[in-house]
């Protein structure tokens, strides 16, 4: 169990949990309670912190994520050293149940992979250096991964996070891309 009162911001959850957790409108009515604090929503059993309490709070792009109040570690014998051990949630006996949660896995994964900080700026990146130029300014990449993130360039995009209308956009018409020389 990693907080055994509701953290003081989402911030925290973010910093301390790791492992996903299943959505509570899964289980039966009644099955946990809900406690709230500054933009966190505290799932409890039986009114109690444990590792089966589920925190939701909000991401940067909107998006509500769900934690478990647990946290794996793995420590060496005969040392002070630790790191985090990614949970597997694979049966080993359950076939069908195996393939769902293998779906689940790679999906959480995609997210994972897709919302990480460095994602806009490296497609940024590699996008200018495809369409416009092999030695963008920072600034430049910096529009660019901006408008990845937040789905809009100009009048371009839906809003969406990940938008490459918005995107494309900020690369081919973003003033570098049209100068013939750059710094």
């Amino acid at each position: 169990k990693v907080f055994s009162k509701i953290p003081p911001s989402s911030k925290e959850v973010f910093s301390q949990l790791y492992i996903g957790a299943y959505d509570p409108s899964a289980y039966d009515e009644g099955t946990y309670t809900i406690e709230e604090g500054d933009g966190v929503k505290a799932y409890l059993v039986n009114n109690e912190y444990t590792p089966d309490t589920v925190f939701e709070v909000v991401d940067d792009y909107g998006k509500v994520r769900l934690f478990k109040n647990s946290k794996e570690l793995v420590t060496i014998d005969g040392s002070s050293f630790s790191f985090r051990n990614t949970p597997s949630f694979m049966s080993i006996l359950n076939q069908e149940a195996t393939v769902r949660d293998a779906t689940h896995e790679v999906n959480a994964l995609i997210d994972h992979l897709l919302y990480h900080p460095n994602t806009a700026p490296f497609i940024a990146l590699r996008l200018i250096q495809r369409f416009v130029t092999s030695n963008p300014t920072p600034e430049y990449v910096k529009v660019v991964a901006t408008a990845f993130r937040t789905g809009k360039y100009e009048t371009f995009g839906s809003g969406e996070y990940g938008d490459l209308a918005a995107t494309m956009s900020a690369v081919l018409l973003e003033p570098d891309a049209l100068s013939e020389v750059l710094d």
